[in-house]
């Protein structure tokens, strides 16, 4: 399911309060031990963040068994803070509702509408404060970052307003500049008409790539140790609006939904799996496979079982073991062995 806010902008506690129903919704709906993995993509993940630290808070955790947050402002987000004053002294009276919102002052490390930042203090204070460290602990909490740990390699002119009839003004990403920091591109889409003088347009040019989510927060790093179970992080820079394909398979397989290599603990699957790669189950370790179930093999690969497999099928949830390929023959998958 995708939840779409009405309203974005609003303050991101309330947002939460939206969430909360309808992981409660669902759960009520639901057949059976299906599992419910709650994701949250930028600020969508801290919002689903607050929701769940929250619910643990008040002794009613929502019971989901993931949490994922994408790229998602977990301490901040920065944007070119000369940029936002420039709009703020130009506005004309009617400040842009992007900066002046309840969501992006919290966000925001910086916001023109909020220069001395105690809306975004207050925020983060408060939800690093609920259930003792501002996380779920009923679920396993996975951080996704869209960049790696390397400082953002673009420097010099970034944006560019063009005022007819007036000197064109610049803004740059130099060394030291928040925008500067390891972490995802400001998203693709900025580039649009704004600012007005008489009849004429003002108009926005991008020519670079700054920071818009920094690295340590998408991961929420503190004194060197992310807050995060588990995270995940891109080999190269991104937009913050481009999922990269290399954290795919490490997250659906942090999802339990890829399955390779070998088990050193006991699993149990509860939902159909894509068998990837090889999938060796040791000594003294169990694989128990819960009614319904279907494990799909990708071509040529094998379960290869040293300890125990138990297999819960039943006449109308059977358990079955097939190739993930759409035109399968036999022999495509190398089987199930038992030593």
């Amino acid at each position: 399911m995708i939840y779409d806010y009405a309203d974005g902008a609003i303050d991101i506690a309330e947002n939460a309060q939206y969430v909360k129903n309808a992981v409660n919704y669902i759960n009520s709906i639901k057949i059976g031990n299906t599992k419910i993995i709650l994701g949250g993509v930028s600020m969508g993940g801290v919002v689903c963040r607050y929701a769940l630290a929250e619910a643990g808070a008040q002794g009613n955790p929502l019971n989901v068994s993931h949490f994922v947050s994408l790229d998602s402002p977990q301490q901040d987000a920065v944007f070119d803070s000369e940029l936002q004053d420039f709009i703020n002294e130009n506005d004309g009276g009617h400040p842009v509702l992007s900066f002046n919102c309840m969501a992006a002052k919290q966000m925001l490390r910086y916001n023109t509408y909020d220069s001395g930042g105690n809306i975004h203090r207050n925020f983060y204070n408060h939800l690093n404060s609920l259930n003792g460290d501002g996380y779920p602990h009923t679920c396993k909490n996975i951080g996704v970052a869209f960049a790696p740990n390397i400082e953002n390699p673009n420097s010099g002119v970034w944006m560019i307003i063009k005022r007819p009839f007036i000197s064109d003004k610049e803004f740059c990403i130099e060394s030291g500049d928040p925008w500067k920091e390891p972490g995802s591109y400001l998203s693709k889409g900025l580039r649009f008409p704004w600012g007005y003088f008489l009849w004429w347009t003002w108009e926005m040019v991008r020519v670079n790539d700054p920071t818009y989510i920094p690295y340590k927060s998408a991961l929420d790093i503190v004194n060197g140790k992310s807050k995060f179970d588990v995270t995940i992080t891109s080999a190269t820079h991104h937009y913050h609006d481009e999922l990269p394909s290399d954290i795919i398979e490490p997250l659906l397989i942090e999802l339990g939904i890829y399955l390779k290599g070998t088990m050193s603990e006991d699993m149990v699957i509860s939902h159909d799996v894509h068998i990837i790669d090889n999938v060796t189950v040791n000594s003294n370790i169990t694989l128990t496979i819960n009614p319904g179930c279907k494990l799909y093999f990708a071509e040529g690969k094998r379960l290869s079982v040293y300890g125990q497999l138990i297999a819960h099928g039943t006449q109308s949830k059977p358990v079955i073991f097939t190739s993930s390929s759409s035109n399968p023959s036999p022999g495509s998958w190398y089987g199930i062995v038992v030593e």
